[in-house]
Formats: C-alpha cells, structure tokens, sequence
C-alpha cells in the first residue's frame, strides 16, 4: 500500500486550518506543516493533527513550498492550501488508490472555489485544474510567482481525477482587493526588465483584454453583479502589476540629508 504526505504551508491561519487538516486526515500517513512565523492560533491549532511541523521565512512561495514538500517521508505528496479542503468523495477515491496501486506519476485535481456568497464556475474559476497528487521523485513546484504549479519531468504521466477540493478564495472583496494588491506586487518583482513601450502598452491593453475574456468570453455576466464585480476586480490586478512594474523600473529613493527641498 501506498503512503502519502500531506504537506501545508501556514501564515496566520487560525480561522482555516482546523478545517484544512481535518480533511487530510482521512487519507494522509502524516502531515507536515511548514509555518512563516504565524502570530496568531496557527501553530497551536496545527499541533494538534501533527507533531511534524517547522518554521521558516520565505523569500518567496514556491521557494517556501518545494522545501516543505522536501520535508515529507513518502513520495507521494498531496499539497493543501490552508484555505482548502478535501471533499471526503476526494479522500475516498485516495484511499482506494492506495490500496490499488497509482497508475500514473501526478494527479489533477479540479478546485471549486466558493466567493462571496456561494460557489463560483465564471471568469475562469473552473474547472481550475491542478495537480495536487504526485511522486515528489518525478516533479517539483515552479511556476511564476505568486502562482504556483507542480511540474512534472517529461518523461512522468499524469492522470485525472473526477472529485473536487473545495477552495475558500477570499473572506470577502476586502479581502480580494487586498490579495489583488499583494499580489501584483510579488508579480511585477519577478518580471525581467522591459522596455517603458512595453510595459505602457501591456498597462493600457491586457486590463481592457482580461475584463473582456472574464465577462464576456469566460461567462462572468451570466453570473449577475457578481459576475461583474469580479472581472472588474481581476482586470483592475492586471492594471496594478503594470503599473508597479513601471514605478519599480522608475522609483527614485528621496535623499534623506536633502529635507524638504523637493517639495
């Protein structure tokens, strides 16, 4: 029989990762929890489901999520946000792979995410299709920052499964707006250098192109005002990474000494 390793990063997750854990439970031979130095209940929460946990400050999050992964005992990996859960059709399917033998290297799983006041199939929100099962041996996490993504070798097989996880996207549009701002940050960071034309031009365009791919193209006005808000929101993200990119490029640090002469 197989053996899996569920592994969980944490940043002040104490509303969420009780959840998070229980849902893992059912089908993971051990859990490891690699924290950033949560300030809140995270760690106390988390030491109740496992004693495998570990701190450490990430520069990045693919960084902070291919050292947990390293942590795990097994090679066979399952990678859980904390603000995800396993539906327990999900966990039943698991268990009985294991007790059957995998049959391919990775595994995709489809996420319904829940937003606002329900769950949500529009803008592109599903079936939003990741591997979150696979032999550690045969891939690692890469990807761009903020997003994430498992990569298998060449040479590794993937397989489908049908059930879903259950995602938590944001705790309100406070919340989204919030994560749009962070993320655009950590997304205009790790761009390479381009030129003011280039980056001018993706800054008036790719908002206007994604609004329309999200409403339109990818059914968002079939979700009402919802629909709406959200396109708005995520075409506005892509507006703030641009436009960091170009305050990033352009940014004159003040002279402490020169007081308020500028001004």
């Amino acid at each position: 029989m197989e053996l899996i390793s569920g592994v969980v990063i944490t940043l002040n997750e104490e509303k969420s990762i009780k959840a998070c854990l229980e849902s893992l439970k059912p089908f993971c031979d051990e859990i490891v929890v690699v924290d950033s130095f949560s300030t809140d209940k995270t760690l106390e929460i988390a030491s109740r489901y496992t004693s495998r946990i570990f701190k450490r400050k990430p520069d990045k999050i693919i960084e902070q999520i291919n050292y947990a992964t390293g942590l795990a005992s097994h090679k066979w990996v399952f990678f859980l946000d904390a603000d995800e859960r396993v539906t327990p059709s999900l966990a039943e399917k698991i268990n009985t792979m294991k007790r059957d033998g995998f049959t391919a290297d990775s595994y995709t799983v489809n996420r319904l995410n829940y937003y606002v006041n329900g769950f949500f199939k529009y803008c592109g929100w599903y079936p939003d299709t990741k591997i979150r099962l696979f032999d550690r041996t045969k891939g690692s996490w890469g990807g761009e920052e903020p997003h994430y993504k498992v990569v298998m070798n060449r040479d590794a097989s993937t397989m489908h499964l049908k059930n879903d996880i259950i995602h938590f996207t944001y705790r309100d549009l406070t919340h989204q707006i919030e994560k749009m701002n962070r993320f655009s940050s950590q997304s205009a960071g790790s761009k390479p250098d381009r030129s003011d034309f280039t980056i001018l031009l993706h800054l008036i365009l790719n908002p206007l192109v994604r609004f329309v791919k999200c409403f339109f193209f990818q059914g968002g006005f079939l979700a009402g005002p919802k629909g709406l808000i959200n396109s708005v929101i995520v075409s506005f993200y892509v507006f703030a990474k641009y436009a960091k990119m170009w305050e990033k490029k352009h940014a004159r640090n003040p002279d402490p000494e020169s007081g308020m002469n500028e001004w």
